[in-house]
C-alpha cells in the first residue's frame, strides 16, 4: 500500500458567482515508497446556508479531467442551447464521485448546471449560469496546465 502526502497545492483561482466562492487548486502528491507523483484537481468550496453551510471539497484526478473538460463544452455547445419536452439530465462522474452536469426542467424551460463536489453529501452541489460554467472550464483548462 503506498504512503502519499500531498506535496504541493497550486492555486489556480477563485470565482466568485452566486454560490459564493469555487476554488480549483492543483494538488501534486507523491509516494512515498516509491517516490513516483501524481496530480490531481480540488474543488473547494462554500455551499449550503445555516446550519448546513460549510466548506466542501471534490476532486478528479489527472487521467479523468479531460473527460470533464469535453464534457462541460460538450453541455455549453449543443445543451445549453437546445430545448427538450420532458425531464432530461447529462453529467460526467469521476471515480471519486465528483460530479458536473446539467438538467433540463420542463417547468422553468430552461437548463441549469452543477457541481457536486461530494457524491454522498447533497449539500456540496454548486448550481451555476451558463456564464459561470464557462468561468469554470477556464479554470480548468488552466488547472491542466500545470498537472505533473
Amino acid at each position: 500500500m503506498p504512503v502519499v502526502v500531498v506535496q504541493r497545492i497550486f492555486f489556480v483561482q477563485m470565482a466568485k458567482g452566486k454560490w459564493l466562492l469555487l476554488t480549483v487548486q492543483v494538488m501534486v502528491l507523491k509516494d512515498l515508497i516509491n517516490a513516483s507523483k501524481t496530480s490531481a484537481v480540488r474543488f473547494s468550496a462554500v455551499t449550503g446556508s445555516g446550519y448546513s453551510a460549510g466548506t466542501k471539497l471534490g476532486s478528479v484526478d489527472a487521467d479523468e479531467l479531460d473527460g470533464l473538460i469535453k464534457s462541460i463544452k460538450l453541455i455549453q455547445s449543443s445543451l445549453l442551447t437546445s430545448t427538450h419536452a420532458n425531464y432530461t439530465e447529462v453529467s460526467f462522474t469521476s471515480r471519486g464521485g465528483f460530479e458536473a452536469g446539467c438538467y433540463y426542467s420542463q417547468d422553468k424551460k430552461k437548463w441549469s448546471a452543477y457541481l457536486k463536489l461530494s457524491r454522498f453529501d447533497s449539500n456540496s452541489m454548486v448550481f451555476m449560469s451558463p456564464e459561470e460554467l464557462v468561468q469554470v472550464l477556464t479554470l480548468l483548462e488552466q488547472a491542466k496546465a500545470r498537472l505533473v
